[in-house]
């Protein structure tokens, strides 16, 4: 699905689910399994209870599917399709799995995207619910399963050749996040460097247990089946203006990049999206509701040893030195854009489309409504009470949504990362 056309408030409106949604959501949760987490009922959201080894800072009701399924929606537009790994021809994917559904929303839209009635999508998730996919016509598969509980997939080796995952964040047991811990818990970046080195990663990954996840991800796959993972990190950067030559163009006169950069230059042109590699750079953010956000995120998942910043986990994973790599993969690639939240001091006021805005509206509109959503957490982690903090989140999202020109610069950062099994 395009965000082409999307207004702000049409995106608004997305955000509110159907009646006949929310009964059949009810009915479902109501006839939870066994290991189905316990449910908190917080004002008008519901919240898996936390527990020892569970962690999961967001609701599970149908405002946050809806607000998943618009930042998937994002993704697919700033990534330019749903699969960014290449994929040939005559080597389209017949069985694919995808962890951590949102309703599913990415696998229906790969299955439009490889025009294809010939691919089993299979679909793996703690929350109950999703559509009745395989009544549109679709080859359609779910099967729930608690990762926090259990990284263990409930599938034979080499059960598909194409795997996908998205939001690996969110499934970050706190039994195991406490040895990943010394790789990924860091204070936010507060220099212009865009990501870690090639060297420092490959220390990185040598140094630490990859998730479970990606490792039973790996299990699952075929020989030649393709790994793909898209994340964002919790916490939140600035962008700092290009160099002068980046914005008269000079620094990419005469150069010569692979067919996957090339295609992640045009698409930043076309969304009014900033490509992060290798020549974005960062800072810490000057905003002050998102500093205090920030703040309150890093503490609260310190506490529970899970890390705010998943992307270095992931890109160690991917990236390690070449001879652990070659072991693991044929080839790697990745693909790391910024969404602005606003317009930008240094565009000028230049003309941004319709979809230019839409993406850029839908993505602050996810920022807002996910902290919005995490309100148990931050207060806890801020030490408000619940009137401290309801007159906070006003004046926050307030404050975000108000905003047209962003002289702090804040952006949403998402990051693609894909493999092809050796």
């Amino acid at each position: 699905m395009d965000v082409v056309g999307i207004t702000f408030g049409a995106a608004v409106h997305m955000m509110q689910p159907p009646m006949e949604m929310q009964l059949l959501y009810r009915r479902a949760m109501a006839r939870r399994e066994p290991n189905f987490p316990s449910l908190v009922h917080r004002k008008d959201r519901v919240y898996f209870k936390q527990g020892i080894t569970t962690f999961y800072p967001l609701p599970c009701d149908l405002l946050e599917i809806h607000r998943r399924i618009l930042r998937c929606m994002l993704y697919i537009n700033v990534f330019g399709g749903p699969i960014c790994a290449p994929i040939s021809a005559h080597r389209s994917p017949k069985r694919v799995l995808e962890i951590s559904l949102a309703a599913g929303f990415w696998s229906s839209q790969c299955r439009d995207w490889l025009n294809s009635h010939n691919v089993s999508f299979h679909g793996l998730d703690l929350l109950p619910q999703t559509p009745e996919w395989s009544q549109l016509g679709m080859n359609w598969h779910v099967t729930r399963h608690n990762l926090q509980k259990s990284p263990t997939l409930p599938f034979e080796d080499a059960s598909f050749d194409f795997v996908f995952i998205r939001d690996l964040g969110l499934y970050a047991p706190t039994a195991i996040a406490a040895s990943l811990a010394n790789m990924t818990t860091r204070s936010i970046p507060s220099t212009s460097a865009s990501f870690s080195s090639s060297s420092s990663l490959s220390s990185i990954a040598s140094s630490t247990t990859s998730s479970p996840v990606l490792t039973e991800a790996m299990r699952v796959l075929c020989l030649g089946g393709i790994l793909e993972v898209w994340d964002s990190d919790w916490v939140f950067r600035s962008l700092l203006p290009p160099m002068p030559e980046e914005r008269s163009g000079d620094a990419e006169r005469g150069k010569k990049y692979t067919q996957s950069r090339k295609k992640e230059l045009q698409i930043a042109g076309q969304t009014a999206t900033y490509a992060s590699m290798p020549t974005a750079r960062f800072t810490n953010p000057g905003n002050r509701f998102i500093k205090e956000y920030n703040s309150w995120a890093q503490k609260a998942f310190e506490k529970q040893g899970v890390t705010t910043q998943p992307s270095t986990q992931i890109q160690a994973f991917f990236f390690r030195d070449k001879e652990e790599a070659d072991r693991q993969f044929v080839r790697v690639g990745t693909r790391r854009m910024a969404i602005p939240l606003g317009e930008l001091p240094w565009e000028n006021g230049r003309g941004l489309t319709a979809k230019q805005w839409a993406i850029r509206h839908s993505a602050l509109l996810t920022v807002v409504q996910m902290i919005e959503a995490m309100e148990p957490l931050l207060m806890e982690a801020s030490g408000m009470n619940e009137d401290e903090f309801g007159s906070w989140a006003g004046a926050m999202s307030g404050d975000l949504l108000q905003n047209r020109v962003w002289k702090t610069a804040e952006c949403l950062e998402m990051s693609a990362w894909w493999g092809e099994k050796r």
